[in-house]
Formats: structure tokens, sequence, C-alpha cells
């Protein structure tokens, strides 16, 4: 008897547990029509109660939720700004549908960008209300955007070239204008008496600098895009020391690539040795200390660097560490020997 009003008991007081619960579908619109065929790149949050769903667009759902009334709070992504409070009402079982049309809070701004006067590529990113996009094939960045005033910028490989403002009305779309940017790119070839570097000597690496910009170890040419046409004064540096070999002038114009023949035998010269173990041909590793890179003997045991112009010391090695260390003395433009080891 008692084990069965203990069952009966137990079974009351399961079937008083409410395991009801809801779940939620919202759909972000604008102008009736899914967000990202708007505008792609607005994501916004949303909160009601203990529940959320972050950084998303066009539709999500949100389940598990326990049906009652709630205040749902819609953010624009990544930023905090809250666009909009909507009443809402969870039933259970059936999904609940909320469609949010933003046009009542948020607008659209497009612009042009060209660079060189031809269609641009750039990242145009607004400060707050919407992510990041590129431009498309016609030079076109277009956001939706929380409805008043606000900032954005253009970007590329180098940076941030270009910050623009915008003022949007809610449900309407307005043209910024087009934005006009020159860029120009640097082309770097590295001489030794009119020949590339590597064929003097392989192992010698610059660095050069100039404004903002900068390439780091290389040899024989290199490229340096998206730069700004200007005037500059670029420092060419012995890699991986920070000697400075030279200053050139440079003046950088927009469209075609500046070339800069730079060449260093006003500036550098060659020494050579060769090492000898027990009488034959060795093998080993040279090190200027400063000016170069290291390289290994060739199959006659000879070592050849181009180096900047002056004295200075270097060091043979092998798997066991350096056994022998060397002066040298260059004089730009011209070769040395400095001996048999």
């Amino acid at each position: 008897m008692r084990l069965l009003l203990l069952s009966i008991f137990s079974l009351s007081a399961f079937s008083q547990i409410d395991l009801s619960r809801g779940s939620v579908q919202i759909n972000l619109k604008y102008n009736g029509q899914p967000v990202s065929q708007s505008a792609p790149g607005f994501y916004v949050t949303v909160s009601f109660g203990s529940y959320g769903a972050g950084m998303f667009y066009d539709s999500i759902t949100i389940g598990d939720v326990t049906p009652g009334s709630y205040s749902m709070s819609v953010y624009i992504s990544p930023s905090s700004a809250v666009l909009m409070t909507i009443p809402l009402n969870v039933a259970a079982g059936p999904t609940t549908v909320v469609d949010i049309e933003l046009n009542t809070v948020a607008g659209i701004y497009f612009g042009k960008l060209l660079v060189n006067g031809q269609p641009g590529s750039a990242t145009s990113c607004p400060s707050t209300g919407a992510g990041c996009i590129g431009t498309d094939g016609a030079g076109i960045f277009k956001h939706l955007v929380a409805a008043g005033p606000g900032t954005g910028s253009l970007s590329g490989s180098s940076g941030t070239f270009l910050n623009y403002n915008y003022t949007v009305t809610a449900g309407q779309t307005v043209d910024i204008g087009t934005f006009n940017h020159s860029i120009g790119s640097v082309q770097i070839n590295l001489k030794y008496n009119g020949q590339p570097v590597s064929q003097s000597a392989p192992g010698f690496y610059v660095t050069v600098s100039f404004g903002s910009y900068g390439a780091g170890m290389f040899y024989d040419s290199i490229t340096i895009g998206d730069v700004t046409p200007g005037s500059y004064s670029m420092a060419v540096q012995v890699s991986p020391s920070s000697a400075v070999l030279m200053t050139i002038p440079l003046v950088v114009v927009a469209g075609p690539a500046t070339v800069v023949d730079i060449e260093l035998n006003t500036v550098a010269g060659i020494y050579f040795g060769k090492l000898l173990v027990n009488g034959q041909p060795g093998g080993a590793v040279s090190c200027p200390s400063t000016g170069a890179g290291c390289i290994g003997t060739d199959g006659a045991g000879i070592f050849k660097h181009l180096v900047a112009a002056g004295p200075g010391t270097g060091y043979l090695s092998r798997s066991s560490g350096t056994f022998l260390n060397y002066n040298y003395t260059v004089t730009a433009g011209q070769t040395v020997d400095i001996g048999t080891f």
C-alpha cells in the first residue's frame, strides 16, 4: 500500500513539471527583401531575456526558449548600437516567426572608387553599422547602415588610403560620390658593374626604405606596389646589418612602375679567397661580419663576396664551428684577392 501511494505521489509531482519549450525564427529584411540582397556585409546581434544570437544576417533560429513575453533588442554588429527594441511573445511548440523590417531605422549608401582613372579594388569599412566589403568590378562599394551620419574608410594592401563621410536617411539610398585615388609602384633593380648582383657574387642582400614603404632582404630585383605618388628619399641598407650604402632621390608617379636601377659599384666591391684543407680545395662556409650573407666555397675552395667598400672581417666555419678568421679591404668597383688559407 505504501509503495502504491509513493508511486502515485511521484507521478503526480512529475506531471506538474512544465517541459514546454519554444523557438524563435528571426528574419532580417530591408524593403521587404532579405538583407543580403540589399547590401551584403550587414550583421546584427539580438538578445531577449537570457537568449541571444550574435553576428548574423538574413535569418536565424534560436531554439529551446522558455515560452513567455520578452523585449528583444536588435544591435548593429560588431558595435553595440541599438537599432530597435521589439516586443516578443514566445509560445510553446510551433516556431515564433519575427520579421524585422530595417527600413525604418537604416538606409543604404554607395560610392565609387577610381584608381588612376580606372575602377579600383579596395575594402570599404564603415566605422559602425556594417561589416567591411570589397568593391565590385566597377569599383562600387555599398553598405546598409543605421540612419544618420557616419564615417568610413577605404583600404588596400598597404593600409587605409582614404576616409569618407556619409549621411543616410532611413529607407533611402544615397550616392556619396566618386573617389579618385592615385597610386604607383616602384621596381628596384640591384646591379654591380651593369649586371644583376647574383651574377657577380651571390649572397648579397639589401633592404630599402622610403617614406612608410620598404622591402627587406632581397637581391637582384623587387617591386613595391600601392605607393602614393610623390617625392621620397630612399635609403639602401646592407642586410642583415643596418649600414646605409647610399641614399637615392626617388620620384614616384601614378600608373606605370617607376624603375630604379641601383648601381652598387660606387659603394661596394668584391673580395675572394681560397681555402685549402691539407693541401686540397676545402669545403666551408664563409661569412663577412657585415655586408653580405654567408656562402659556401665552390669546388675549387674559393669563396667570393660583394660587400660595402672599406675594411672588414670574416670567418670560415664548418659543422664543428668557426676555424679561421680573416681580414679584407675592398675598394668600390674593384675585385681583390685576399689570399689562400
